[in-house]
């Protein structure tokens, strides 16, 4: 057995810490997706499958399905990393490679998730606008960037290379903390997360002048009546929840830039697939709890959007139902 410096062996134990505290909170993490992934599909199911809700079940499942084997490819590369730190004699160049292939099918399964919810949030935004063509010709233009850059097998392939080599600076005197964990330079971590912030910051953009729209209407019509306050409560939840989604990736773009320590990063790093997960599906829970309410007063809404002053576009339907909708995948 060959002997591990001490520095190496303090890397090591570092190393093992970082990746203990990025297990167990995306353990908690998948554990609420999971539970809003059942229940999303539930939903779905109970309320008849179309084709557009097929559609929607199928995209769950797949994101489920992509979540729940880079969770657990996760797991597999910890515990190996873990072996190669303590027990040398195991890094043989074929369970190097094999560690690679894991990582790098871990992170193919990742950028799928992140495409996936990212077409969910750009179908919502175009649904609520009326599936507007000048809508949907913007949303695709952004969501065509993320498809593009998630699919560059080649960057992924450097991602887990990158990874990779860390495990081997374990093994030299000049190892330090800092060397540790899948920290990527602040560009790269740029280039990885713009395409997704802009399609997000644009959904959320278009559906926040959707709702300021919907809720100038309604003042027009109703004043500040209880109406109003029924039928905005769909769109807020879309907005705020949609604002706290773009926080975190920016927070995610920072924590490259040294804003966290080398744990802050590794734990955003192997939670962003779960928040990516547990953002489209949340809202499709609550808007199927709130659904019931809404649909009360879609009546007279109806009304005040067809016969309001204010000029409407005729492809336009009324906002909180067409937000229902798109969370259902109608």
């Amino acid at each position: 057995m060959s002997a591990v410096s001490p520095a190496a062996a303090q890397a090591g134990y570092s190393a093992i810490n970082v990746t203990t505290y990025e297990t167990e909170f995306s353990s908690l993490l998948y554990g609420i997706y999971a539970t809003l992934a059942f229940a999303a599909m539930w939903i779905v199911v109970r309320r008849g499958v179309t084709n557009g809700r097929a559609l929607m079940l199928s995209i769950l499942a797949i994101m489920f399905s992509a979540s729940t084997v880079s969770f657990v490819l996760g797991c597999i590369t910890n515990v190996w990393q873990a072996q190669m730190i303590f027990f040398p004699e195991v890094a043989t160049p074929q369970f190097i490679h094999r560690f690679y292939l894991v990582d790098t099918a871990g992170l193919v399964f990742v950028r799928l998730n992140y495409i996936l919810s990212d077409l969910i949030v750009v179908w919502r935004a175009w649904v609520i606008w009326g599936r507007s063509p000048r809508v949907l010709a913007l949303v695709s233009f952004f969501m065509l960037g993320t498809i593009g850059e998630y699919s560059n097998m080649e960057f992924i392939a450097s991602e887990a290379t990158d990874a990779g080599l860390t495990l081997s600076q374990l093994f030299n005197d000049n190892t330090s903390s800092n060397n540790l964990g899948p920290i990527k330079g602040g560009e790269r971590a740029m280039i990885l997360v713009l395409p997704t912030l802009a399609t997000n910051l644009v959904s959320m953009f278009l559906i926040t002048l959707k709702a300021w729209y919907h809720r100038k209407v309604i003042k027009t019509d109703f004043g500040e009546g209880n109406v109003s306050s029924r039928a905005m409560v769909v769109l807020t939840w879309v907005v705020e929840s949609a604002v706290i989604y773009c926080v975190l990736w920016i927070l995610y773009i920072f924590a490259f830039f040294e804003l966290f320590t080398d744990v802050g990063l590794n734990i955003f790093d192997g939670c962003m697939v779960q928040f990516s997960g547990i953002y489209p599906t949340a809202i499709i829970v609550l808007v199927a709890l709130n659904r019931s309410e809404c649909d009360r007063y879609s009546s007279v809404i109806d009304e005040s959007l067809k016969f309001a002053s204010v000029p409407i576009d005729s492809g336009m339907t009324h906002p909180d139902t067409t937000t229902a909708e798109s969370a259902h995948g109608l």
